[in-house]
């Protein structure tokens, strides 16, 4: 009896000691990933200076408007429209970026093309020295299922915005469909923020059957979900019960509801009646 007693002692110790080193373990597997991001967030992306690219102005007439392309994947320059795209694989969309600086502009614009990490915002490309009365174009692929943004500013107001830059502009567009955004002004600022986004939790998603409503896709570790019409859900979640859907365990049968029927309420949700609610 004592003999069983002291192996179970030291089954237990054992098991003990693995779970610690497996809690470890992935503590700092973690605490790696989050130092890697952050790693990844300082290091600086791709710095794109139009100054050093531009013809000189023996080659090129400064008072006529000129176009200017520039893509992704060859990273040189090309002043006519016998552009080869980049080719985006599936998992990315085509990011198209039309500039055009006012003919008061002093080189004081920046573009930014960033994507949204866990603990802030990656930039990809920075464009810089653009020059004025010139349409640059830059062409580039980019992920699909993640947060992306481009951040214009005019540094000294006189490229886009104000009363000196007020004849420039700018387009964004991510698989010819252009991003809306408002015209720079003095009272919004010298700075302006477009965001292409992707579905989350409970959010509508044309990828998940929506027509002309929500965002283009789920992103990264979200599906469609099951139950929740034309929305995103995270992947552990696919088959429960969302917001205002009914639950077998709220009460709910196949005579109240003829189509699928989920078993539970997503976690973060409670029932009241026979449909799913937030908790309170």
């Amino acid at each position: 009896m004592t003999r069983n007693r002291i192996t179970t002692f030291i089954i237990l110790l054992c098991l003990s000691t693995y779970c610690s080193n497996a809690k470890d373990s992935a503590a700092a597997k973690k605490a790696n990933l989050n130092k890697r991001e952050l790693e990844s967030i300082s290091t600086p992306g791709i710095v794109i200076d139009l100054r050093k690219s531009y013809p000189t102005s023996e080659q090129q007439n400064q008072d006529q408007q000129q176009q200017f392309i520039v893509t992704s994947e060859s990273e040189h320059q090309i002043l006519n429209d016998a552009v080869v795209l980049p080719t985006c694989t599936d998992d990315q969309q085509l990011l198209k970026l039309e500039f055009m600086a006012d003919k008061t502009s002093k080189w004081s614009n920046i573009v930014k093309i960033q994507r949204k990490l866990k603990f802030g915002w990656k930039t990809l490309v920075k464009i810089i020295g653009f020059r004025n009365q010139t349409l640059f174009t830059y062409y580039k692929c980019v992920e699909k299922r993640v947060i992306n943004r481009i951040k214009v500013i005019d540094r000294k107001g006189d490229g886009l915005c104000c009363e000196k830059g007020n004849n420039g502009w700018y387009e964004v567009y991510f698989d010819d469909v252009k991003l809306d955004h408002p015209r720079f002004d003095a009272k919004i600022g010298l700075e302006q923020i477009v965001t292409k986004t992707c579905a989350k939790d409970f959010q509508l998603s044309k990828m998940c059957g929506g027509n002309k409503v929500g965002e283009d896709f789920c992103c990264k570790g979200y599906v469609c979900s099951r139950y929740y019409p034309h929305s995103c859900v995270r992947k552990r979640n696919w088959k429960c019960a969302g917001p205002n859907v009914e639950a077998k365990s709220c009460g709910a049968t196949w005579k109240t509801n003829k189509k699928h029927l989920a078993k539970n309420c997503c976690p973060g949700f409670t029932c009241d009646g026979l449909k799913c609610v937030q908790a309170s």
